[in-house]
C-alpha cells in the first residue's frame, strides 16, 4: 500500500502551491486519518472510506472471501452528494463556465487529478486548517436566539434530498477558485477561514455489514454552511479484501490495526480435545507418576 506523503514546497512555488507524493509503507505505519493508495489485486491494508478510483463516479470492486467467504465481488461507492447541494453548485458552476452537466462532471479521472481533488479540500494542503465542523455557520452551532434575545438569522431548510450526486470535481473546482487567494486561519474560526474535510466515525466494533458515520466537507462558497455526507457500508472498504478489477483506489483510513473490522472479528480457536482425550491425558500422567514411584521405591529398598 502506499500513503500520501506531503512535501514543504520548494522556494519560488508560491505560498498556495504544495508538492505531494505517494510513499510505499508498511501496514503497521499506517494510522486513522492516511490518505491511502491501493492497486489491483492488492490487499487492503486497513479500513478506508473510499474517495475516488479509476473506474466510473469513483467506484471499486473487491473480494471478500478472506472475511466473509463469499467469492463473488462487491462494488463499493465513493460518497455522495445531496442533490440539493449538487443542483447549487452545479449552478454555480454554469455561471462561472466551469460546468458541462451532471453527466460529464461523473466521469473518469486520473490519479493525478484525484489526488489534487483530495489535496484541495484536506490538510495535506492546508496543515493549519480548522476541521469543518468548527464552521460557526454549520446549522447545528447558530444559535437560535442571539444575545439580546433577538432571533439569530438561520438559513431555510430545504426537504432532505431523495437523489444523490457522485462527489468529483463539483466541490474541488469551487473550493480551487475559493482557496486560490485564501489564507490559513488559526485561532478562532471565522467567515474568511479555511476549512479542511472531517471524518466523523463509529466507534470499532465488529460488525463487517454495516457502517455508521459522516464526512463533513469545506463549505462551496465563503461563509456558507459546511456540507455533510452520510456514509455506510457501501463506502467503506474492509482491511483483508482485495481489490480487484480496478486499477487503483484512493481511501482514507478509518480503523486501523486491532481496531478493523477483522481484526474485531477474530478470536481464539477453540480446543478441539474431547472431554474423553483430556481424561486419558490425565490417566496417562497418573500411570506414569506410579511406576516411576514404585520404580524408585524398589530402587531404594534393593540398596
Amino acid at each position: 500500500s502506499e500513503r500520501s506523503n506531503p512535501e514543504t514546497p520548494r522556494e519560488g512555488t508560491g505560498p498556495n502551491l504544495c508538492k505531494i507524493g505517494y510513499e510505499s509503507v508498511a501496514r503497521k505505519n499506517i494510522r486513522a486519518g492516511n490518505i491511502v493508495m491501493v492497486k489491483n489485486r492488492e490487499m487492503l491494508p486497513a479500513d478506508l472510506i473510499i474517495l475516488a478510483s479509476s473506474a466510473d463516479n469513483g467506484s471499486a470492486y473487491i473480494e471478500t472471501s478472506s472475511i466473509d467467504g463469499e467469492t463473488n465481488l462487491k462494488l463499493r461507492t465513493s460518497p455522495h452528494l445531496p442533490s440539493n447541494v449538487l443542483k447549487s453548485i452545479k449552478e454555480e458552476q454554469s455561471e462561472r463556465e466551469l460546468g458541462q452537466g451532471e453527466e460529464e462532471s461523473h466521469g473518469i479521472e486520473t490519479l493525478e487529478q484525484a489526488t489534487k481533488r483530495i489535496a484541495r479540500s484536506s490538510a495535506l494542503c492546508f496543515p493549519g486548517g480548522i476541521s469543518s465542523l468548527e464552521n460557526p455557520m454549520n446549522p447545528e452551532t447558530i444559535p437560535e436566539e442571539g444575545e439580546e434575545g433577538e432571533p439569530a438569522n438561520e438559513p431555510a431548510k430545504e426537504p432532505r434530498p431523495s437523489k444523490t450526486g457522485s462527489v468529483m470535481n463539483l466541490v474541488a473546482d469551487m473550493m480551487h477558485n475559493r482557496m486560490s487567494s485564501a489564507e490559513i486561519t488559526t485561532g478562532t474560526p471565522g467567515l474568511n477561514s479555511t476549512y479542511v474535510s472531517t471524518l466523523t466515525s463509529e466507534t470499532p466494533n465488529p460488525s463487517v455489514n454495516t457502517y455508521s458515520g459522516k464526512l463533513t466537507l469545506p463549505p462551496v462558497e465563503q461563509g456558507g454552511p459546511s456540507i455533510d455526507i452520510p456514509l455506510n457500508a457501501e463506502n467503506i472498504l474492509l482491511r483483508g479484501a482485495i481489490l480487484r478489477n480496478t486499477e487503483w483506489a484512493i481511501g482514507l483510513a478509518v480503523f486501523t490495526g486491532t481496531d478493523t473490522k477483522l481484526v474485531q472479528n477474530s478470536f481464539d480457536t477453540p480446543s478441539k480435545f474431547s472431554q474423553l482425550d483430556k481424561l486419558m491425558n490425565k490417566t496417562v500422567f497418573a500411570i506414569l507418576f506410579v511406576m516411576i514411584s514404585c520404580i524408585c521405591a524398589l530402587a531404594g529398598l534393593a540398596v
